[in-house]
């Protein structure tokens, strides 16, 4: 079986791909916050929000689905930071 992911508008987001050639297995994590400690009631009902508990999820999913840290290939977009001036929360800076 084969298909395409996509994602789209990262901006200040950051999009990690992620494929294990030999297991055939891959997966995108889109978050949009660097730290869970953040909001930690919204990163136990979507971890996939913040880079700490959501790069670890993409990993769980990935070795359920028998692909090998040794063998998986990621690439990384994103991090702008689209806003200038006195931007307080240099959400891109933090990605």
């Amino acid at each position: 079986m084969s298909g395409v992911i996509i994602t789209l508008s990262l901006g200040s987001c950051i999009a990690i791909a992620a494929y294990d050639y030999n297991a055939r297995a891959g997966g995108v994590l889109h978050f949009m916050l660097p730290d869970s400690n953040l909001s930690p009631q919204k990163a136990i009902n979507q971890p996939a929000v913040f880079a700490d508990t959501g790069i670890p999820l993409l990993f769980q999913k990935l070795s359920a689905l028998q692909a090998e840290r040794r063998h998986v290939k990621a690439f990384v977009a994103g991090g702008t930071s689209e806003i200038t001036g006195s931007d307080m929360f240099k959400i891109g800076e933090c990605n």
